[in-house]
C-alpha cells in the first residue's frame, strides 16, 4: 500500500482538498470591511515518509513547525499538536489541532493494518524489511541505503555493507544479539563515527525482532497446549469449541488473570503466561 497516497485519500473523504500543489492548506480569514481577508494559512505538506506543516502570515513569511518521519509524527501527543497550534490565533488553534490529531489517527490505522503478521508470510523478508525502514523515513535507491561512504544493503538473512575498498557482512542473529556491538564493529572497520548509520543499523534490529516475535507468535504453540493425541489444544478450542468472539474472550480473561494474580501467586512465571495468551491475542486480532 502507498501510505502517502492512502493518506491523502482519506483525509479528501473527511473534505480535506489538495491545492494546485499538493498540500493540504488552512486558510485563516477576518474581514476587511465587508470583504474577507486570509491573514495566515496552515499548509500540511505529505511526502512518501514524511509531514511537514508550516506557517505562513499575511505577507508570506514561512514558519516551519512540524517536520517529521510518519513514525516519529504518531508518537505525538495532544500536547505536541496544541505546540504546534499555539503559534496560531487562539480561535484558530482548534482547526490546526483537529487537522493533525484526524491526520495521525488515519495514519495510525493505515501503518498498523500495514504491519499484520500476514504480510509476513506474503512478501520476502528483504522486501519487508525495506519496506518497514522506508516507513521509518530511510531513503533507498536501487536496493541500496546510503550513508558517506558507505553503501548497506538488506537481504533476506544478513545486512552486507562495502565501501570502495571493503566489505562487511552482519547476520541478523548477531545483530539482534548485540545491536551496539555491531554498530562498534561496523565503525571500526571502515574508520568512521557512528553518527548517521548508527541509528538507522537500530532500527533495523528492531524490526528484525519484532519480525520474529510475530513470527513466533504465528507459527510456535508451547508443547503444553498439546493433547496426547497429538492435536493442538489451543486450535481445537479456537477451531471447534468455541466461536470467534469467545475464543477472543478466552484470551483476554487469562491475560487479565495472571496480570492481576503474579505478584501474590507465581511472580514472573505468571508474567510469562500473561505474555503468552497476549501473543495468541495479538496474532487473532492482526488476522
Amino acid at each position: 500500500m502507498d501510505i502517502k497516497s492512502e493518506l491523502i485519500k482519506r483525509l479528501d473523504d473527511h473534505g480535506y482538498k489538495l491545492n494546485d500543489e499538493g498540500n493540504i492548506v488552512i486558510k485563516f480569514s477576518k474581514l476587511n470591511g465587508n470583504k474577507p481577508m486570509t491573514i495566515e494559512k496552515f499548509t500540511l505538506e505529505i511526502d512518501v515518509n514524511y509531514i511537514e506543516g508550516y506557517r505562513k502570515d499575511i505577507i508570506g513569511d514561512r514558519q516551519d513547525l512540524l517536520v517529521s518521519t510518519f513514525r516519529s509524527f504518531l508518537s505525538l501527543t495532544d500536547d505536541g499538536f496544541r505546540e504546534i497550534a499555539d503559534y496560531f490565533d487562539p480561535e484558530n488553534v482548534s482547526k490546526v489541532m483537529e487537522l493533525l490529531k484526524l491526520t495521525h489517527d488515519i495514519l495510525d490505522e493505515i501503518i498498523s493494518n500495514n504491519n499484520t503478521p500476514k504480510r509476513y508470510t506474503t512478501q520476502s523478508k528483504k522486501d519487508v524489511i525495506e519496506r518497514e525502514l522506508k516507513d521509518g523515513g530511510w531513503v533507498e535507491s536501487e536496493g541500496v541505503f546510503d550513508f558517506a561512504d558507505l553503501d548497506l544493503r538488506i537481504y533476506d538473512d544478513h545486512l552486507e555493507i562495502t565501501s570502495d575498498c571493503k566489505q562487511m557482512i552482519i547476520s541478523y542473529e548477531d545483530l539482534i544479539r548485540n545491536t551496539s556491538q555491531c554498530i562498534n564493529d561496523i565503525s571500526l572497520s571502515f574508520d568512521m563515527p557512528q553518527l548517521g548509520f548508527s541509528s538507522f543499523i537500530e532500527d533495523l534490529a528492531s524490526i528484525i525482532k519484532e519480525m520474529s516475535i510475530k513470527t513466533q507468535s504465528q507459527n510456535e504453540i508451547p508443547k503444553r497446549y498439546q493433547t496426547q493425541s497429538g492435536k493442538n489444544f489451543m486450535s481445537i478450542l479456537k477451531n471447534e469449541m468455541l466461536t470467534h468472539d469467545e475464543y477472543i474472550g478466552f484470551l483476554k480473561g487469562n491475560v487479565y488473570k495472571y496480570v492481576f494474580r503474579y505478584q501474590k501467586k507465581n511472580g514472573k512465571e505468571d508474567l510469562k503466561k500473561a505474555k503468552n495468551y497476549l501473543d495468541l491475542l495479538e496474532v487473532e486480532i492482526d488476522e
